[in-house]
């Protein structure tokens, strides 16, 4: 049997699917990235954004940041990936080495975290633990740096743990109002729900179920 599948215009867009449904013959492919990332922002409006990485989670990030005029920043090991994240979206931006990031933090009211960096460190880090900067540590900015953000700023981490991320964690003693990945989890999980099932989206029911989990 010969099946017959398409992408929704953000799948086609981000370049990735996360989402099947099944449609008579075939499947149709969804990306709830971008609105799962939307629901993180929530009515935060920033004007320029500081975005750390370049893969499929920034892709969506820079997408949902541009809808509403922000003007970014993109820091990169690989200035090449950076640039193929605007070339990729249409989007004009800034692309800096990943070395530079910290230079820029005075001119953007937030930060995002779209790399692994802090991926499988436990929550709320102990002692120093949590003060390293680089590949294998568990915050990809040193926090430190994060008072020259300026008032107001926000910094959201797309990696979530049980409790506080590390950068989390860091970014709040500082000040700064802070979210990890959990809020865009619930927000793609949200999306998911309404792709399979019809209807409106739980976004609430689950965000409490993450919470309840990631405790």
């Amino acid at each position: 049997m010969l099946f017959r599948s398409e992408a929704t215009a953000e799948a086609r867009l981000l370049g990735a699917a996360n989402t099947l449904v099944r449609r008579g013959d075939g499947w149709l492919a969804h990306n709830t990235d971008l609105f799962g990332y939307q629901s993180m922002l929530g009515e935060y409006l920033p004007s320029r954004a500081l975005l750390l990485g370049a893969g499929g989670g920034a892709r969506a990030v820079a997408h949902a940041l541009s809808l509403l005029g922000c003007r970014l920043i993109v820091a990169v090991r690989e200035l090449a990936a950076g640039q193929a994240l605007l070339e990729a979206l249409d989007l004009e931006g800034r692309v800096i080495p990943w070395g530079e990031r910290h230079q820029v933090l005075p001119e953007v009211d937030l930060v995002v975290n779209a790399t692994p960096v802090g991926l499988g460190h436990p929550g709320t880090p102990p002692g120093s633990m949590g003060r390293r900067s680089d590949r294998d540590g568990p915050t990809p900015l040193d926090p430190e740096s994060l008072g020259r953000l300026p008032e107001g700023a926000r910094v959201h981490d797309l990696v979530y743990a049980r409790g506080e991320t590390p950068f989390v964690h860091w970014a709040r003693l500082v000040g700064l109002e802070a979210a990890d990945g959990r809020a865009m989890l619930a927000g793609q999980a949200a999306a998911a729900h309404a792709a399979w099932l019809g209807g409106a989206m739980p976004l609430g029911a689950y965000r409490e179920a993450l919470e309840a989990l990631l405790v």
